[in-house]
């Protein structure tokens, strides 16, 4: 006998059971004291009743199999497997709810390693930019808190040479930097006959401005395609301008972006004299901020470097090598008096060339304003006074003989050929290469006062209005 199906009110009841969701069997309601039995059983049977399991009830018509409703099953749970066929309910309901718990941690498991896995994947592709330029920070934070004080150090009177080279060295290092070209030029090519200056397209540099401008030479990044510049903190940055490139001094501005950048301040070539000791900073073969020292061994030296129309070398003995061009000479104060350029001969011999900062000072303004070079012209052939001519006419130990006339502002100025030129607006004439730079630095347009000694010996007073240079042969 079957009992009633339950009304529509139990039709459907699903139990606030957490694991119903996995499929888990919902108990019957049992009355008071009945027995749990056995899954697959209909309910009101006994397996101890003899008489419900009398052999008669097999010539019985077969009992139509039970529902849902009346097993405690319903449709939307899981039926019951073969393993847990004939277990009382209690039974399958707890290993049920083990496999449900073991399933969620299984799941819970997955999910953890999913989120390790999307973890290294933001660190490995997303923060290694930002932790690459922590440790760049970090670098130029040290290296800017040891080249401040190191310039306080070089304020004072050191006695030891070893320890001001030191401290050199670390206020000036993190502003030099190492150039790399890629150029339309053939590559090892000789510059005007004194040997290769850059090893395959390299060279140095050294930082001027925060902004980014960088002073090197010209026949560093002549031709250029593409410039890759590498700071002292392991940065390259890729793709620099060029601002501003002059071949007749051999000096370039290029600038780039970059945060936390450290600047080299100017100091005065005029100041220098023959026995000084300066100190060569760059990058020979490719071996990054190498430094060198030496004496200043002379002063104002031209005519050594072919087809370079202005000259006016600082000679040094510091070792220089291809790689170092464009890198800074310093003196002791750690400031920058030069930019090396060139040795004498194949390879060093003790004899390497600098730019003064008198002219790479102004070259870089102009250059960084205009991008270009426009050069005073007087428009005159000179030749240097000799010994004997001074003496003969009584002339002073310097100044220019002007041998030819060959341009409207010295014409128009009166200037003759023998008058010998003392003086350029107030300042000496030392010799030819030094009128040819005052000549060129002085604003196109403007005029200019000549001193200069006649063959009569009569000093006279010339105002010459300065012309803008446009040939160069």
């Amino acid at each position: 006998m079957y009992p009633s199906p339950p009304d529509d009110s139990e039709r459907g009841h699903r139990h606030s059971n957490p694991y119903d969701q996995w499929g888990g069997l919902q108990p019957q309601s049992h009355a008071e004291g009945e027995l749990e039995r056995p899954l697959g059983h209909p309910p009101g049977t006994n397996d101890d009743d003899p008489v419900q399991n009398d052999s008669s009830d097999m010539m019985q018509p077969a009992a139509a199999p039970p529902s849902p409703a009346d097993t405690g099953v319903f449709a939307s749970q899981a039926p019951l497997s073969p393993r847990e066929a004939g277990l009382p309910t209690s039974e399958v309901r707890a290993r049920r709810e083990a496999e449900s718990n073991a399933a969620q941690k299984t799941s819970a498991r997955l999910l953890w390693l999913f989120a390790l896995l999307a973890l290294f994947v933001l660190v490995r592709f997303n923060l290694s930019p930002i932790v690459e330029e922590v440790q760049y920070a970090l670098t130029r934070g040290e290296q800017r808190a040891e080249s401040d004080h190191a310039r306080t150090q070089l304020q004072m009177n050191l006695t030891d040479a070893s320890e001001a080279f030191r401290l050199v060295y670390k206020a000036v290092g993190p502003s030099v930097v190492h150039i790399d070209v890629t150029s339309r030029l053939a590559q090892n090519r000789r510059r005007r006959g004194f040997g290769p200056q850059v090893a395959a397209g390299q060279g140095s540099g050294v930082i001027l401005d925060k902004e980014g401008y960088i002073l090197t030479n010209y026949h560093v990044i002549e031709g250029a395609q593409k410039i890759n510049v590498k700071l002292s903190d392991g940065r390259t940055i890729t793709n620099a301008r060029v601002v501003g490139e002059d071949e007749h001094t051999d000096l370039a501005v290029i600038k780039i972006s970059a945060d936390g950048l450290i600047a080299s301040p100017w100091g005065d070539s005029e100041k220098l004299q023959v026995g000084d000791w300066v100190v060569a900073v760059g990058n020979p073969f490719g071996l990054d901020r190498s430094v060198t020292a030496g004496i200043v061994s002379a002063k104002r030296r031209d005519r050594v470097v072919r087809g370079m129309v202005y000259q006016s070398f600082l000679q040094t003995d510091a070792a220089v090598n291809p790689g170092n061009s464009g890198g800074p000479l310093v003196n002791l104060d750690g400031e920058v008096v030069g930019i090396t350029a060139a040795i004498v001969g194949e390879a060093y011999q003790g004899v390497s060339l600098a730019i003064p900062s008198e002219i790479a000072k102004d070259i870089y303004h102009r250059l960084r304003e205009h991008g270009t070079v426009d050069r005073g012209w007087l428009g005159i052939e000179m030749a240097p006074v000799t010994p004997e001519e001074a003496l003969a006419r009584n002339l002073p130990p310097h100044g220019v003989r002007v041998q030819k006339t060959v341009g409207r502002p010295a014409i128009r100025a009166g200037l003759r050929v023998g008058d010998v030129i003392t003086k350029w607006n107030d300042a000496e004439v030392t010799d030819q290469q030094d009128l040819m730079m005052k000549v060129a630095q002085t604003e196109i347009g403007s005029t200019a006062t000549l001193e200069i000694i006649r063959e009569d010996d009569q000093r006279i007073e010339l105002q010459v209005k300065v012309e803008q240079r446009t040939r160069f042969d």
